[in-house]
């Protein structure tokens, strides 16, 4: 095997089916990190909070949250409790994602959550920044996810394009 071919995990059956398996095992998994990020998300901006003793709670809905001051916070405080959520968020997954990247160099099998732990890091990562430094800008906070998937596709090419390609689409024997 030369250094351009990546070997295929042998544990995956490969056929017809494999490909629709193979999808939705990558859109499954991105709906439930997604669904679990948002408890991680709003905790970050309770446990900062808390740290300036202004954490009154965090109420969930199924696909979201919505952290509440005890007080009005000052600027600062509005900032770094902001900041909190999407960057303390984007760097646990992105330290999983590290750990899983540097995994996908000996096997396709975990190539799939490689490629959802950049997806959310940078994802998050960008909303944190935006969360804080532009609270007021409704169509950033709206435009988010389609300008962080631009990045991500982009970073998902550099990365992975032919492990992923190979994962997504084996060739049939």
């Amino acid at each position: 095997m030369n250094n351009k071919e990546v070997p295929r995990s042998p544990s995956t059956p490969v056929g017809t089916s494999t490909y629709a398996w193979r999808w939705a095992a990558l859109i499954g998994q991105l709906f439930i990190y997604a669904w679990m990020l948002s408890g991680v998300h709003e905790k970050a901006h309770y446990v900062v909070a808390d740290w300036f003793n202004n954490a009154k709670e965090v109420t969930f809905t199924f696909w979201g949250g919505h952290f509440n001051y005890l007080r009005p916070p000052t600027m600062a405080e509005d900032i770094l409790v902001s900041l909190a959520g999407g960057l303390i968020t984007g760097l646990l997954f992105g330290v999983l994602w590290w750990i899983s990247h540097r995994q996908s160099r000996q096997s396709l099998s975990e190539i799939d959550t490689t490629a959802i732990f950049l997806m959310i890091a940078v994802l998050e990562l960008i909303y944190g920044v935006a969360e804080a430094v532009f609270p007021g800008i409704r169509w950033l906070k709206e435009w988010n996810v389609p300008l962080s998937m631009g990045i991500i596709t982009a970073l998902l090419g550099v990365f992975y394009r032919r492990k992923l390609a190979a994962w997504l689409f084996p060739p049939v024997e």
